[in-house]
């Protein structure tokens, strides 16, 4: 059985920069092994399997 951990990107709407901004935070968790499972309403959900 596979133990996932999650983690959950909210975007600052506030940023006039954002789409980059957000780019570069999906490049960098993805490098770290995250994939995103889910998009609702504006946030996004990672997950990847627990570590040993």
């Amino acid at each position: 059985m596979t133990v996932w951990e999650y983690k959950v990107v909210e975007p600052n709407m506030k940023i006039r920069d954002r789409i980059e901004v957000m780019e570069r935070e999906f490049n960098h968790v993805g490098e770290e092994g995250w994939e995103l499972c889910s998009d609702h309403a504006g946030s996004y959900t990672f997950k990847r399997p627990r570590p040993a």
